[in-house]
């Protein structure tokens, strides 16, 4: 969702008439919105000069590559395309954006790295943010509770291809006191699942299984699967927390076209549209 609004806020803040600052100058405005960008090529179609001057653009592209959203969070390459945008150059909403005269419809492709995904997973770690993510997604509170007695540690995100992957972490149990002579409990969870989409809107987890390792003081291994209960929690906080329709109370509507998995790299098309009045306080106060 920070990239998508970060997108969408970049194309409404160009200084429209677009015909009048050229292509380069939009890029510029939109690559501010970034941490940093590795490549970013942006055309613009531009209509008759009379329609340019009532703040009219046929059609924004923007292709990118190398989009860092924080110095830790990279998007391995993006690319947009509206339908034709009118503006109302004389208006401007209370975020300082221009009023757009019409709803803004836009397609929108992501690809997401593997590696990339696994950097932003160790640095959530040493944040410790890794954890509080990890308790949100549990919708019982009772399997919350339980995995807030353990520190996560190497988190791995692999893609196996046919839609599916697994992410696998070792838990240690947090120790209260300094008693040398008690050894804490470690665990690895592995967790597979085929992703799909839900009504456009959610991620649909396909056949998932969560697997627990543990090794005894004999040195055997012993595997366990996990119970229902929890792989039921894990559907049901994902559903809740990664919801295209909790964009709607800001004037966005976005729905998920694809999701693919292949050689490394997650690729999701979406379709989105863009009231002419939004909000986006409310969303900016929750990221603060």
């Amino acid at each position: 969702m920070e990239l998508l609004l970060t997108l969408l806020t970049g194309l409404l803040s160009l200084p429209l008439p677009a015909g009048f600052i050229g292509d380069t100058i939009a890029g510029n405005q939109i690559r501010d919105r970034f941490e940093k960008v590795e490549k970013l090529v942006v055309r613009i179609d531009n209509p008759p000069t009379h329609q340019l001057l009532r703040g009219k653009v046929e059609k924004i592209r923007i292709a990118g590559r190398g989009l860092w959203l924080t110095e830790d969070i990279r998007v391995a390459a993006a690319e947009v395309e509206t339908d034709p945008l009118h503006v109302n150059l004389k208006q401007r909403s209370e975020q300082g954006l221009p009023q757009i005269e019409q709803p803004l419809q836009a397609g929108l492709r992501l690809v997401l790295d593997e590696a990339d995904i696994n950097r932003a997973l160790s640095k959530l770690l040493s944040s410790n943010e890794l954890k509080e993510l990890s308790t949100d997604l549990l919708s019982d509170e009772e399997f919350a509770e339980e995995v807030e007695r353990y520190e996560v540690k190497q988190p791995r995100v692999t893609f196996l291809g046919n839609n599916r992957l697994r992410v696998e972490a070792s838990l240690r149990e947090l120790v209260e006191g300094s008693d040398t002579t008690f050894q804490p409990y470690e665990l690895t969870v592995i967790v597979e699942t085929g992703l799909g989409i839900l009504e456009g809107c959610r991620l649909d987890l396909i056949a998932p299984t969560i697997e627990v390792r543990r090794r005894e003081a004999d040195g055997r291994e012993i595997r366990d699967a996990a119970p229902e209960e929890l792989l039921d929690a894990i559907a049901t906080g994902i559903e809740k927390d990664y919801d295209l329709r909790l964009l709607q109370k800001f004037g966005i509507t976005a729905r998920l076209l694809r999701l693919a998995m292949q050689d490394g790299e997650l690729e999701v098309a979406a379709f989105v549209r863009v009231e002419p009045v939004i909000d986006l306080s409310d969303y900016q106060q929750q990221q603060k």
